[in-house]
């Protein structure tokens, strides 16, 4: 069972495994079909796609940010739709090394289905190493009954009444950490208190996870982190290195900046600040 990261090579000797499922869960922020676009034109053989804005988030707004986790209910129809078993294998894929799939990665395990983990490189390994490719629209996949999924685990709501309670890790770009830059959200800067540790540092240049130990130092010098971004996506990234250091004792804070700068916009450090 993988439970963290897969090697291209191991999947593509699994292709075809009916105890296998992957799924691709490409996304571009700034045009939400892009990812279903691209899905139909070149995908691994075999893999399902599964929206980001329509599969794995609830109902979008400012009091709840960019993409708040779903309803049980909703997650356990959408799993169901894509014909999930519980006994199966689930390898999921983007193609910026994780950044996205990390969030129906961390998804899953909240939910129970420890089965699941990130292709390590992501599409890019998998084209570059010259493996098979599919395109065209793929044939419907059948339905199942994927017993209903219980909350989520792991997770834990921050405002100003309990934020220095704990260490807050912002998982995003130094830049948009310091509110030096801000494209995605209203107001840029961080949470008062936090640190920060971008994802891409998880990576090394040929965007794969760092070795184990690589990981394990960088990160234990942090203690019971509580981990965030912008929308609750790529903190999911520092989650899974953080497990695959063999560290524990982590939380997710699901709305991340873009619900902590839209309900505490009084609350709110830069660099500067």
């Amino acid at each position: 069972m993988y439970e963290f990261l897969i090697s291209v090579h191991d999947l593509k000797e699994m292709l075809g495994d009916p105890r296998l499922m992957v799924v691709d869960v490409r996304h571009d922020l700034y045009d939400p079909e892009w990812g279903r676009h691209i899905y139909r034109r070149q995908r691994i053989p075999g893999a399902v796609f599964l929206h980001m804005d329509e599969d794995l988030a609830g109902p979008i707004s400012l009091p709840a940010g960019r993409h708040p986790l779903p309803a049980p209910e909703k997650f356990t129809t959408v799993l169901r739709r894509i014909g999930l078993q519980p006994s199966q294998q689930v390898v999921i894929y983007d193609d910026i090394f994780g950044g996205m799939a990390g969030r129906l990665w961390w998804m899953l395990q909240a939910a129970g289905h420890r089965a699941a983990a990130l292709l390590d490189g992501g599409y890019t390994a998998w084209f570059q190493a010259g493996y098979p490719t599919e395109e065209g629209e793929p044939r419907p996949p059948e339905t199942s009954n994927y017993p209903a999924t219980s909350p989520f685990d792991g997770q834990v709501e921050i405002t100003p009444a309990n934020h220095r309670q704990y260490l807050l890790v912002d998982t995003r770009a130094p830049e948009r950490y310091a509110g030096l830059q801000e494209q995605l959200d209203p107001v840029a800067g961080h949470i008062p208190g936090a640190v920060n540790h971008f994802w891409k540092e998880n990576l090394d240049q040929n965007g794969l996870f760092l070795p184990v130990d690589q990981l394990r130092e960088q990160l234990q010098e942090y203690r019971q982190p509580v981990f965030y971004c912008g929308s609750g996506v790529t903190s999911c990234h520092n989650i899974l290195a953080w497990r695959y250091a063999g560290l524990t004792g982590e939380l997710l804070y699901p709305g991340s900046w873009s619900k902590w700068c839209n309900n505490y916009p009084d609350h709110i450090a830069t660099e500067t600040s």
